[in-house]
């Protein structure tokens, strides 16, 4: 699996305080391959809160805001994040408290072991294996590439 040019999802973290599960969502991010991202392009659907009554609870109690409200963060996820992903707002949001309880889980220590906020699903939303360490390799071999003579001398023209 070539996972430079493959979409799939990363399911960002936050660290929570007084919880039993010491993280929080952050948000669910639709990425083009490894490092590279953009955010949706305006004219996205709308916020509507109200498509998400039957989530709310289960939305303050595991996607919260230490900045603000939770509904003016969720706001700002849908309409960078969420929008452009072709699911509705209620499908990005179950989907993401579905990813979060999938990470839940496998426990804290499973997550502390990953060394990352950033936990990268499948585009059918399961935990892609292995893909940190595939991610460090890609980002030494580039950067080894970069620091060879022949990159140098091209940079240097």
């Amino acid at each position: 699996m070539i996972f430079v040019e493959m979409k799939f999802y990363y399911l960002a973290l936050l660290p929570a305080t007084n919880k039993e599960f010491p993280y929080s969502i952050h948000g669910l991010w639709l990425e083009k391959g490894v490092d590279n991202w953009d955010y949706c392009p305006n004219g996205g659907h709308e916020f509507d809160i109200k498509r998400l009554s039957a989530l709310l609870p289960e939305l303050h109690a595991n996607w919260h805001s230490s900045r603000g409200t939770d509904e003016h963060f969720w706001k700002i996820e849908w309409e960078r994040h969420g929008s452009c992903t072709g699911l509705t707002e209620l499908e990005y949001f179950q989907k993401a408290l579905d990813c979060f309880s999938t990470v839940k889980a496998n426990g804290k220590e499973w997550v502390k072991q990953r060394r990352s906020d950033k936990i990268p699903f499948d585009l059918n939303f399961q935990i892609i294996p292995n893909f940190n360490q595939f991610v460090d390799l890609k980002r030494k071999r580039n950067m080894a590439n970069l620091n060879s003579p022949q990159k140098k001398r091209k940079l240097d023209t």
